[in-house]
């Protein structure tokens, strides 16, 4: 487990040591993630592909 130091960029809270997490974990450049704060712990998963509206996959998981 690697440790990172958390800072702000702009308005915002950024770390620049994920990239060796994110690529054992298999994560591509562009892939959506979902991050939530839980028990006070963050955690980032891979976002749920929301199918499209009237896609085969839409009309299956209705």
């Amino acid at each position: 487990m690697n440790q990172i130091t958390v800072g702000t960029w702009g308005e915002a809270m950024a770390s620049g040591g994920l990239r060796d997490a994110g690529r054992a974990a298999g994560l591509v450049d562009g892939e959506r993630v979902e991050i939530e704060a839980k028990d006070g712990d963050i955690v980032i998963r891979r976002a749920r592909k929301i199918p499209l509206k009237g896609s085969p996959e839409a009309m299956a998981a209705a």
